[in-house]
């Protein structure tokens, strides 16, 4: 019986979401986005990217691809809109800024949402170019579409 019960609890949370317990840190980072992001009719968007690039904070750094952050910005796009030239020197210096300020990653993602949102209109070809540009993901659209629903599922956003 206590065996049954052992493998029960063991299957439950190899099945449960890896992410079912949000941290408050995680939290406090989701409805900061939410907040920031609902002043440009983006709340939810801004929190789910948020989700899908750093879960609330958690990771902020993907050397693989130079996203960096709690909204994954792509290294060459804050340069660009920092105005900074594109060496060596500055990559490090923008992706440790990128990695300690918030308020400036939310800045660059909400520039780049509204940027996208003029030219493609339709929330899954904007936030599909958010993440690829004009050659898009729908993938990470729908990614971004399922951790809205996660959010709202755990009262994290509305």
């Amino acid at each position: 019986m206590l065996q049954n019960a052992f493998k029960a609890l063991i299957l439950a949370i190899f099945f449960l979401e890896p992410t079912n317990a949000l941290t408050h840190k995680q939290i406090r980072t989701i409805k900061l986005c939410y907040k920031v992001g609902s002043k440009y009719g983006l709340g939810n968007t801004l929190a789910g990217i948020c989700w899908v690039e750093s879960q609330g904070g958690k990771y902020l750094l993907n050397q693989t691809t130079e996203d960096y952050g709690i909204a994954g910005i792509n290294i060459k796009t804050a340069l660009a809109y920092l105005k900074e030239p594109d060496t060596y020197w500055n990559r490090i210096k923008v992706a440790s800024k990128l990695v300690r300020d918030d308020r400036l990653v939310l800045k660059i993602a909400i520039h780049e949402l509204i940027k996208w949102r003029k030219k493609k209109k339709i929330w899954f070809e904007y936030v599909s170019a958010y993440n690829r540009g004009w050659v898009g993901s729908y993938e990470y659209a729908r990614k971004v579409s399922k951790a809205i629903k996660f959010l709202k599922r755990k009262g994290v956003i509305k």
